[in-house]
C-alpha cells in the first residue's frame, strides 16, 4: 500500500527543517508540539521520492495527504492512468532543427525554384529565432521580425513571400500528422501542430502594410496564407 507522509516545516535556531510529527503517549500526533509553519507531504514515485506542499492547517493538511494517499492507490490498481510528469516529457527541438528537417522532407517535392524560396526564407526565419523552440515564440517577436526585414531594406513583394511561406509551411506539415493523410516518406520529426495551427495572418498584416485587419489586403493575404 502506498504510504504519504506528513512533515512540518519548522525553523530552528535560524533554519528551516523538516520535522515529523510528534506523536502522545496514546498514539495520537500532537499537532502542538511544533513551532508554527507549514506542512509538507512526502511520497514515492516512479521510484523516486517526491514532497509537495500541504498547506498551513492540520485540517488543509491532512485532506492533501488524503487526497495524495487515495491517488497513489488508484493508480497502484490501475484505476487511473499516470499522468506525465513534465520532466517525463521529450523537449521540444529548436527552431532551425525543426526547419532543417522539413527542407530536407520537401527537397525532392517541389520544384527547384521553389524550394530555393522556401530554402532562403526559412532559413532567414530560423537564423533570427535559433536556438528558440516554436513555443517560446510569441506575437510580438514576429512582429519584431517582419520589422526587421523592412528596415533592413527588403522589397514589400519579398516581404510577402516571407509573410505567405511560413504559415503556408507550418500548416501543411501539421496536415500531414492528420489521419488520412499523405505523410512524407521520412517519419521525421515535425512542427508541433498545435503550435502551428495558430492565426499567424492575424499578426503579419499589420506589422507589414499598418492597415487594418478589415481591408482587402489582409483578407487576401489569410486566404493565401491558409491554403
Amino acid at each position: 500500500m502506498a504510504h504519504v507522509n506528513l512533515v512540518k516545516q519548522v525553523k530552528i535556531d535560524d533554519r528551516w527543517v523538516l520535522r515529523s510529527i510528534p506523536k502522545k503517549a496514546n498514539g495520537q500526533r500532537d499537532w502542538s508540539a511544533l513551532p508554527d509553519g507549514n506542512y509538507f507531504i512526502e511520497f514515492r514515485e516512479k521510484g523516486k521520492r517526491r514532497r509537495l506542499p500541504a498547506e498551513a492547517t492540520v485540517a488543509q493538511a491532512l485532506e492533501v495527504q488524503r487526497r495524495k494517499q487515495a491517488e497513489l492507490e488508484a493508480l497502484a490498481f490501475g484505476i487511473i492512468v499516470p499522468r506525465p510528469r513534465t520532466e517525463d516529457l521529450p523537449k521540444p527541438a529548436p527552431i532551425d532543427g525543426l526547419i532543417d528537417r522539413y527542407l530536407d522532407q520537401i527537397e525532392t517535392l517541389k520544384k527547384p525554384n521553389t524550394f530555393r524560396k522556401y530554402n532562403a526564407v526559412l532559413r532567414r526565419f530560423a537564423k533570427h529565432f535559433a536556438g528558440q523552440t516554436l513555443d517560446a515564440v510569441s506575437v510580438e517577436d514576429l512582429n519584431d521580425f517582419i520589422v526587421k526585414l523592412k528596415k533592413g531594406g527588403m522589397s514589400p513583394n519579398t516581404v510577402l513571400h516571407n509573410v505567405i511561406i511560413i504559415p503556408s509551411s507550418a500548416n501543411a506539415t501539421a496536415d500531414q500528422e492528420s489521419p488520412g493523410r499523405c505523410t512524407c516518406p521520412n517519419e521525421s520529426r515535425r512542427f508541433p501542430a498545435s503550435i502551428l495551427r495558430r492565426n499567424w495572418p492575424s499578426f503579419w498584416p499589420p506589422a507589414l502594410t499598418r492597415k487594418s485587419p478589415s481591408s482587402p489586403h489582409f483578407c487576401s493575404l489569410v486566404s493565401v496564407s491558409k491554403r
